[in-house]
């Protein structure tokens, strides 16, 4: 079971995303890429979509805490449609 931090649950509302959302990435109900941090070994990087929304989720995998959340920016969503694009195709 997955807990949502205060910062999560505040950077949240604040962003209007929704909890559905951040736990279908998890889950890797959609296209998802994770990474592993490079500043905190427990943390994986998670870049997803869900709708329109390109989000980017910081998931503590030793706590099982949503960390926050965020939108995308601009880089991210180009490397996150390229590697995506690029599975896709090696999986046809």
């Amino acid at each position: 079971m997955n807990k949502f931090s205060k910062h999560s649950l505040d950077c949240m509302e604040e962003r209007i995303i929704s909890r559905e959302s951040i736990v279908a990435i998890l889950n890797k109900e959609t296209d998802v890429i994770v990474y592993p941090s490079t500043r905190d070994e427990d943390l994986d990087l998670y870049f997803g979509k869900d709708g329109v929304k390109y989000l980017l989720v910081v998931y503590n995998r030793e706590t099982c805490t949503i960390v926050t959340a965020r939108n995308m920016r601009k880089n991210e969503k180009e490397i996150y449609n390229e590697v995506i694009h690029h599975e896709k195709e090696k999986a046809n």
